[in-house]
C-alpha cells in the first residue's frame, strides 16, 4: 500500500473525528440535563433553589432561679401561743397589760408616722375599733425616725383616737420580731396569738380575720 493511500486515509478519519466531536458534546450536555431534572422533562435552575439564610444561633434563656421568700414566716413562740406578759406606756401616759385584755380580740398593729402603708391602713383600724368588732393596739417607737410629738400631730392629722403604746423596750420588738412595718397580729378572745398579715391591711383582711376568730 503505498503512503499516499494511508495519508489519504488519516486525514479522513480526522475529518470524521472533528465531525463527531460536537455531535457527542451534545448528546452529554442533554444527558446531563435529563439527569439533574430527575428524568421528568422539567428542567430546573439554580434559582429553583435560592440560598438560604443565614441562621443565628440563640441559646435558650436559662430559666429564673426559685426567689427566695421576702417574708420571714412567723417566729415560732409566738403564733398559737398565748400573748406575753408585756406591760408597754401608752402615749396618754397609761399602760397597757396585754394579756389583761383577754375577753377581746386584739389587733396588734406596728406602725410608724413615715410609713406610707401604715398611713393608708390607719382609718381602717379606727373603723374596726369604732365598731366596736376588736380592740387596736398600735405599737409604735418613738425613736424610729419619729417623736413623741410626731405621733401626736399624725393622730390629730388623721383624727385617731386608737390606744396608741410605745415600744421604749425593744423587747416587744424582739419578740413579735418585727423587722418591717407594718404588720399586724390578731389574738382572739382566749389571748391566743392567732394570725400575722404582713403590710397594709384592706377591707377583706379584716373580715377574713375577724370571720376566722369569731367575730
Amino acid at each position: 500500500m503505498s503512503d499516499h493511500a494511508i495519508t489519504g486515509r488519516e486525514s479522513w478519519g480526522r475529518c470524521l473525528l472533528l465531525l463527531l466531536l460536537p455531535l457527542l458534546g451534545g448528546i452529554a450536555v442533554i444527558v446531563l440535563v435529563w439527569a439533574g431534572s430527575g428524568g421528568d422533562g422539567d428542567s430546573v435552575t439554580v434559582a429553583d433553589y435560592p440560598t438560604p439564610r443565614p441562621v443565628t444561633f440563640i441559646p435558650p434563656t436559662p430559666k429564673p432561679a426559685t426567689p427566695r421568700p421576702t417574708l420571714a414566716p412567723p417566729p415560732e413562740g409566738v403564733m398559737d401561743q398565748p400573748v406575753p406578759d408585756f406591760t408597754l406606756p401608752m402615749l396618754d401616759g397609761e399602760s397597757v397589760h396585754l394579756p389583761d385584755l383577754a375577753g377581746e380580740i386584739v389587733i396588734l398593729n406596728f406602725w410608724a408616722t413615715w410609713c406610707v402603708p401604715c398611713r393608708e391602713e390607719m382609718p381602717l383600724l379606727q373603723a374596726v375599733q369604732d365598731s366596736g368588732d376588736a380592740r387596736v393596739i398600735a405599737v409604735t417607737d418613738p425613736d424610729d425616725g419619729q417623736s413623741v410629738e410626731a405621733i401626736e400631730a399624725f393622730l390629730a392629722e388623721y383624727d385617731l383616737d386608737l390606744t396608741v403604746a410605745l415600744a421604749t423596750d425593744p423587747a416587744i420588738l424582739n419578740h413579735f420580731e418585727v423587722t418591717q412595718i407594718p404588720v399586724t397580729y390578731w389574738i382572739d378572745r382566749a389571748g391566743v396569738v392567732r394570725f400575722r398579715h404582713v403590710g397594709a391591711l384592706h377591707d377583706h383582711d379584716v373580715a377574713d380575720y375577724l370571720a376566722a376568730l369569731g367575730e
